[in-house]
């Protein structure tokens, strides 16, 4: 551990005035003039308590741990911080560190390029760390690509809930593997070499999408009015696709929404209550008429598909808050709307 003799002396001796010391172990006193150093002074140690620098790093080690417990952290980790925070939120190149004027006008200490790489480089190696054992063994990922002059990038993040929380950490930016090539298999290798990074395979993803998959329709001059039809369309499903990200959003809302959209786009099958990817017609239709409290309209099948959620009355008696009017009006709201569409459909 390194210390200056100044560190020594201020914890062995304290001053009783501007030229005598006295040492706090064995009580000697001892003096030394103002522009002296304090060779006087360790020569005591060194005599009278030749262990002391063992006590000296023994009771700092001891400091260091116990502010560490507490929370704090010393002057050279928030330096660096301080720097690392600086470049990167303020997106400046990293020669900033070494910048005459930004090292005159800044109160941090200066440190090199070198340190600045080296630090954000641990950064990223323990920020990824943190995602791997975060990550769970199944989800999705969402791709977002552009390209600047020459150089085409590619962003991944993942997408998965951790206690019904959705987190969307950024797992790699950057220039594709092969720069000459931009089809599908380059980027099947670069979500390879991304997944490989955490610890997963392909294998682990539910699904892939990107915002940027749904291309602009060129259409011929003269269709003016299939055009405004068309943004029309399109305005309703973004703002079913929007909805749809909400974080407040249940099941019945959502079938609600799948509902209203095939009804009035029936070229949309997958949507429908009957179709193929409804692998669980029975609960999907329980849960949304128990959380549109119509639980007397469950079948007997979709109450076996909710009996692991029954809760015994007795426990949940007198807890239960009631409808505001605002909620009233919008159940009964949604009420109206699906015998409108079901008899619309019929």
């Amino acid at each position: 551990m390194e210390h200056t003799t100044k560190q020594l002396c201020s914890f062995y001796f304290v001053a009783l005035d501007d030229t005598t010391f006295k040492c706090k172990v064995c009580g000697t006193k001892r003096t030394k003039a103002k522009s002296a150093g304090y060779s006087n002074l360790t020569s005591h140690l060194d005599k009278k308590h030749p262990d002391y620098l063992a006590q000296f790093e023994a009771s700092q080690a001891l400091l260091v741990g116990t502010l560490h417990q507490h929370g704090f952290v010393d002057a050279k980790a928030t330096n660096l911080h301080a720097w690392v925070q600086w470049i990167v939120e303020r997106n400046q190149p990293f020669s900033e560190v070494e910048n005459p004027l930004t090292r005159n006008m800044s109160r941090l200490t200066p440190i090199c390029v070198k340190t600045l790489k080296a630090a954000m480089d641990k950064v990223t190696r323990n920020v990824e760390a943190k995602i791997a054992a975060e990550l769970p063994d199944v989800f999705g990922l969402c791709i977002d690509g552009w390209t600047d002059g020459s150089k085409h990038f590619c962003a991944i993040f993942a997408t998965y809930a951790v206690d019904n929380v959705r987190h969307t950490p950024l797992l790699a930016m950057s220039p594709l593997l092969t720069p000459d090539s931009m089809d599908a298999d380059a980027h099947i290798a670069f979500i390879e070499e991304t997944l490989g990074l955490y610890g997963k395979e392909l294998s682990n993803l539910a699904f892939v999408t990107g915002d940027n998959w749904v291309r602009d329709l060129l259409l011929l001059s003269g269709q003016n009015t299939r055009v405004k039809k068309l943004f029309f369309v399109l305005e309703q499903f973004e703002s079913v696709t929007k909805q749809l990200q909400a974080e407040d959003l249940d099941m019945a809302d959502a079938r609600t929404m799948f509902h209203g959209l095939h009804c009035r786009h029936p070229t949309l099958p997958y949507l429908a209550l009957e179709a193929e990817i409804h692998h669980y017609p029975n609960f999907d239709n329980g849960v949304a008429k128990v959380l549109s409290l119509r639980e007397d309209e469950l079948t007997t099948a979709e109450k076996a598909a909710l009996v692991m959620f029954l809760l015994d009355p007795d426990s949940v008696a007198g807890s239960s808050t009631p409808l505001s009017y605002a909620d009233e009006l919008l159940l009964q709201n949604v009420a109206e709307w699906d015998q409108q569409q079901a008899s619309t459909a019929a």
